[in-house]
């Protein structure tokens, strides 16, 4: 109604697209890989299809209408980039796991619970549980805390 009524396509373009709501997600539009809502996706269409250059430029920024800007390139560049930045997270990942595995599980227990008592059957620190100590090695309890 308001294209009907006159109001410019640049308007409601700049008003709509952008909006998030569900459903949101990938489309097979390789000019707009990813839509925020239908909304989104309608007025970023009209606009790639109908704006002139100099008004798509304004609002979607330079070269949306060839899609992609990489030059091969730029892709390989990227996909080094990706590839440092997955084995750095695998590093620090693998990392932090030997750093969990070599700690004693007991040291933040302890520094939890000073007041705990040890369990009567096998000795280990108990942990609070409620108003009672359970014990995380033979799960006994000092009291009904089930």
């Amino acid at each position: 109604m308001c294209l009907q009524s006159g109001m410019p396509l640049k308007s409601l373009v700049k008003k709509f697209k952008d909006m998030r709501f569900d459903p949101s997600g990938f489309t097979n539009n390789p000019q707009i890989p990813v839509a925020k809502s239908i909304t989104d996706y309608v007025f970023r269409y009209l606009g790639l299809k109908f704006l002139p250059p100099e008004e798509k430029d304004e609002i979607f920024g330079p070269s949306q209408e060839e899609g992609s800007s990489l030059t091969p390139g730029d892709k390989s560049q990227v996909d080094d980039l990706l590839a440092e930045l997955i084995s750095s997270t695998a590093r620090q990942e693998n990392s932090e796991f030997k750093v969990a595995a070599s700690t004693d599980h007991m040291v933040g227990i302890t520094a939890h619970n000073d007041d705990a008592p040890p369990c009567g059957n096998c000795g280990t620190l108990m942990v609070k549980a409620g108003s009672c100590y359970s014990c995380p090695n033979c799960f006994a309890t000092t009291g009904v805390c089930n």
